[in-house]
């Protein structure tokens, strides 16, 4: 809080984690507007989950785009990645339901098999696919704007 800076987290593998991280950083003072929380997208949460996180102040970071397909996560986390449809409809949802300026879309690459050169979707690939789909679906442009530049 005394710096005003962004804090971006990285929660782990359980439902409760953002949670208790959250709790953790409010209880040390910390401004939870301020805080943004990655990889919301893992399969983890549901929507209630995310109105409970942006009822918290925190930003919701949508980055798993092009995630969907991995066994070893399902196995060891009891996890389904959603897939990148549902990821656009569940940010409409947050939109519609008063959310959409607590709402980024990221693109976590992680690994250099997700560059195109090495044959993954690479950093465009959100935005090229992603705000096509969000405009399909009744995403209007100020939406795409925030999730995308403006949060």
């Amino acid at each position: 809080r005394d710096f005003g800076v962004c804090i971006s987290l990285h929660p782990g593998y359980s439902r409760e984690s953002p949670f208790e991280i959250l709790k953790e950083l409010k209880d040390a003072g910390a401004d939870l507007n301020r805080v943004v929380m990655g990889h919301v997208d893992r399969g983890l949460l549901q929507m209630e989950d995310y109105m409970r996180l942006a009822d918290l102040g925190c930003v919701l970071e949508f980055d798993q785009f092009g995630w969907g397909c991995s066994y070893q996560h399902a196995i060891n986390y009891g996890i389904t990645y959603p897939s990148d449809f549902d990821r656009c409809r569940q940010i409409v949802q947050l939109a519609e339901a008063g959310y959409g300026d607590q709402v980024v879309v990221g693109q976590d690459i992680a690994f250099k098999i997700r560059l195109t050169k090495f044959g993954g979707h690479s950093y465009d690939y959100v935005w090229k696919y992603g705000t096509q789909y969000l405009r399909k679906i009744g995403a209007s442009e100020e939406l795409i704007h925030a999730v995308f530049v403006g949060n």
